[in-house]
């Protein structure tokens, strides 16, 4: 995929995540509230290695379709890693020290605000940057945008997507299950020997990958990680960099552009569909000042756009990176303040932080469309100026 035909992509999802979160939020506080809510609340019934779990449709989509998009996430960084905006230390400095601010202090601010309280565990929320939002917003500004930038954001978002992923895995794991950890390993094993093999029908490893989901969900690691590491033994199909013809058929590439259709114009509205009705009615003053709401805000629309700025200005100063061509500070604070619209990642991170329907998870989406929408509208009118003014 081009990165004009993935920037296209991404920018059409925007639209798309956009338009139904309006029809949720409609949905949700309309006279029909609880027949939203029933809607997610249906039951699947799912049984693996003697372990027999109950399954809401809710949860089918945030747990099961939501290891999908972790998959595409995977084969996107590898696939960056390879041939990328990642594949040198050159290339990477700039958005990898970027991303790195951009995740540290908006969780340091969250952490501020929920010091001591248990709700200090929803520190992540605000480290995720919504990639298909944030190139929508600056698809708005028409041919304008230098294609740096655009490279920059989108090479920056992968890389606050890597860090995402870590932390879920780190930080987001129960109580471990060494029976269903054993058959993770097993398939683990079969993924390995596949790639040495480099085995390229791309249905081998998405086989594998439902296996892994499927031993993942009882195992005590989140299930998306099991996306993340099939895409991992993806094969690439070359031994060198520049092998362009051989990468573009690669099963990697190939798995890479059947699911991205389903997973922009698909999955992920189905999961802003089901995670964005919140009753608006429900705000007041607690709600504004809850150390919840005020982290979240904070850390997306402030911590945002300082910590990529800052630490780009850190990098530039101490000669560990250098700025695209044409591209200026005041163009990258602009564009960081667009990476602040946090929105699908920060809620798939407030779903694994506080329990479904709890007072905290109600604080945490209300916090995170009131910065994801600020974040927007100030990163766009930033940038349209910066664009006027050269």
């Amino acid at each position: 995929m081009s990165f004009n035909e993935f920037f296209k992509s991404a920018t059409a999802s925007g639209v798309i995540l956009m338009l139904v979160t309006i029809i949720a939020l409609f949905w949700a506080n309309s006279s029909f509230y609880e027949s939203y809510l029933s809607l997610w609340h249906l039951e699947f019934h799912y049984t693996f290695v003697g372990y027999k779990l109950d399954l809401t449709m809710h949860q089918l989509i945030n747990d099961g379709l939501m290891d999908i998009f972790f998959f595409l996430v995977g084969l996107e960084i590898k696939r960056e890693l390879i041939i990328g905006e990642l594949s040198s230390v050159k290339k990477a400095a700039l958005p990898i020290i970027a991303a790195f601010g951009g995740v540290v202090v908006p969780a340091l601010i969250y952490y501020g605000f929920n010091f001591g309280l248990p709700s200090v565990k929803g520190a992540a929320i605000p480290m995720a940057t919504d990639i298909a939002f944030a190139l929508g917003a600056l698809a708005l500004l028409g041919n304008k945008v230098p294609l740096g930038i655009k490279i920059f954001l989108a090479a920056l978002a992968i890389a606050d997507d890597l860090a995402a992923v870590l932390v879920i895995a780190i930080f987001y794991t129960s109580a471990i299950n060494i029976t269903a950890l054993a058959f993770c390993l097993v398939i683990i094993i079969f993924l390995f020997i596949a790639n040495r093999l480099n085995l390229q029908n791309p249905l081998v490893y998405v086989v594998l990958g439902l296996f892994l989901w499927l031993a993942m969900i009882p195992s005590g690691i989140h299930a998306t990680i099991g996306g993340i590491i099939t895409a991992m033994f993806v094969p690439v199909n070359s031994s060198s960099k520049r092998d362009l013809v051989k990468i573009s058929a690669s099963p990697l590439v190939r798995i890479e552009h059947s699911l991205g259709g389903y997973v922009a114009f698909l999955i992920m509205p189905l999961f802003a569909f089901s995670n964005a009705g919140i009753r608006l009615t429900n705000i007041n003053l607690d709600t504004i000042l809850n150390p919840v709401s005020l982290g979240i805000f904070f850390g997306l629309f402030i911590g945002k756009p300082i910590g990529i700025s800052l630490f780009v200005w850190l990098s530039l100063k101490f000669k560990l990176a250098s700025l695209p061509e044409n591209i200026s500070l005041q163009k990258i604070f602009a564009v960081s303040m667009l990476c602040g619209i946090g929105f699908t990642m920060s809620l798939f991170v407030s779903n694994l932080s506080f329990e479904v329907g709890s007072i905290e998870e109600q604080f945490s989406k209300i916090s995170i469309f009131a910065a994801s929408l600020l974040a927007g509208v100030f990163g766009y009118f930033l940038m349209k100026f910066n664009l006027r003014n050269g």
